[in-house]
């Protein structure tokens, strides 16, 4: 289904912009008013993917509300899943010949310099087959994220995505906030990779996808800090339960992903051996900021609960040799 105006024909080549969602209207408008002002890239014609993780649409209203200047391309994909959405969003833009793919979470706004970040990017960075932006998260009570002393119901550190410098390998790679080259997502002139749909209820599905990239055909992902995006973090989001659970949930992901691949590679010893350094630093972090939350109880308890919450994150974190274990057959 295609909605708004159409641009004129011209031989420039076409960056899309994919968006995945499910029962999310309000936050889905929110991110549609940032795209609608960001700045348009000259190099490139831009349209707009959005995939309604659902039986049929929801959201026709939404996009003809705002008027959006770019062509709108609407779809519902019926199979429920993180890996199904986006590979609905991949075909699409293959379909459409894209020669890039830009994408950001429904629950997240982009910078004004978004789209144009990623145009000079992708002149900048030619061997990058993927390029990430930083997602800034935004608190309820305005609080610095990186401050110690907070409201007494935190239990965590508040923090940002780690600085890097244009072009370095991203931190975490993930599909908050992306650019993909049609080498990587065209089935007719790359590699056609598409998201592994047995991590469909799970998750983690990106760092699957970006491991595959990076450990079976050599792709190469660039950091991009100009390309900011910005996502809210409230309510359960911000919570230590919620937290660390995600964390080790992703962090089991990882481990069977690596066990996985290092099988078909016949290289299990060096898959064991990684997760094994892994989980004793999770194990060291632990105990470390445990005995460290003791020293600070008395003298500063604000500071001393957070250190406590960073220890569960990696006692949690532990746990994931054995859920990771239960996920081998991925």
């Amino acid at each position: 289904m295609r909605m708004s105006k159409t641009q004129p024909a011209d031989v420039k080549p076409l960056m899309a912009i994919g968006i995945c969602t499910r029962d999310r209207h309000e936050l889905l408008h929110r991110c549609l008013i940032s795209l609608k002002n960001t700045t348009l890239p000259k190099r490139y014609r831009t349209e707009l993917i959005i995939v309604e993780n659902a039986e049929t649409l929801s959201i026709e209203s939404i996009i003809e509300e705002l008027d959006l200047t770019m062509p709108v391309h609407l779809a519902a994909e019926p199979k429920i899943g993180y890996s199904s959405v986006r590979n609905r969003v991949l075909d699409m833009a293959d379909e459409m010949g894209a020669d890039i793919l830009l994408g950001v979470d429904d629950d997240e706004e982009v910078c004004e310099n978004w789209v144009i970040a990623y145009e000079a990017a992708s002149e900048l960075l030619p061997d990058c087959d993927v390029m990430m932006g930083p997602t800034n998260l935004r608190y309820a009570n305005g609080d610095e994220p990186s401050s110690i002393v907070q409201s007494a119901g935190h239990w965590i550190e508040r923090t940002q995505p780690l600085k890097r410098a244009f072009g370095q390998r991203p931190y975490v790679p993930a599909t908050m906030n992306y650019a993909l080259r049609k080498a990587v997502f065209s089935k007719q002139s790359g590699l056609g990779l598409r998201f592994d749909e047995r991590f469909n209820k799970i998750g983690s599905e990106d760092t699957a996808f970006f491991f595959i990239l990076e450990n079976l055909y050599g792709g190469k992902l660039g950091w991009v800090p100009e390309a900011r995006a910005f996502e809210d973090r409230l309510g359960k989001r911000d919570t230590l339960k919620f937290i660390s659970e995600r964390n080790a949930r992703n962090q089991a992901a990882y481990f069977s992903i690596v066990l996985a691949h290092q099988k078909t590679q016949k290289t299990l010893p060096v898959a064991l051996s990684e997760i094994r350094q892994t989980t004793l630093k999770h194990a060291f972090y632990a105990f470390y900021h445990f005995i460290a939350a003791a020293l600070y109880a008395l003298d500063q308890p604000q500071r001393a609960k957070k250190l406590f919450g960073t220890s569960v994150c990696h006692f949690k974190c532990l746990g994931a040799v054995t859920a990771a274990f239960k996920w081998r057959q991925l």
